[in-house]
């Protein structure tokens, strides 16, 4: 994963105003990685939450804030099913998509992909699916 320069201050500012896109998308992203095979693991999102506090490019987000977002919107998408993974694709790109955005909603879903300790096809699809919704060509998933 490649190195952010945002700053602490400007992460925080992201996830401090009203405009919730960039916690969405990142939900979003972890969602549909996880739930790409149609079952949320035990466990698995406790995974992510503490590989992703440890990972260099999420380690300043003020997880305690923003956990519940992650427990909710994979079972949303796997309750909701293809219109729960098509609202999930919308909130990516609805994103303003600086490379740091981009960078930080890619590496949810690559924890993700990580997190049961198996990657599967599925996973990898919901992946490059991740990253055509942020606009980017999906080998730099």
């Amino acid at each position: 994963m490649s190195q952010l320069s945002m700053t602490t201050h400007e992460i925080a500012k992201a996830f401090a105003g009203a405009d919730r896109h960039l916690l969405n998308a990142m939900s979003a992203a972890f969602g549909l990685v996880a739930c790409s095979d149609l079952i949320l693991e035990q466990g698995e999102t406790s995974r992510f939450l503490e590989i992703a506090r440890e990972t260099e490019q999420l380690k300043h987000i003020p997880w305690d804030q923003v956990e519940t977002s992650f427990r909710e919107m994979p079972q949303k998408i796997l309750r909701d099913g293809e219109e729960g993974r098509e609202e999930a694709l919308r909130a990516i790109s609805e994103i303003h998509c600086s490379n740091h955005y981009c960078q930080i909603v890619l590496g949810c879903a690559r924890i993700a992909l990580v997190s049961n300790f198996k990657i599967q096809e599925t996973e990898e699809r919901a992946l490059l699916d991740v990253a055509e919704a942020l606009g980017l060509d999906p080998a730099v998933a």
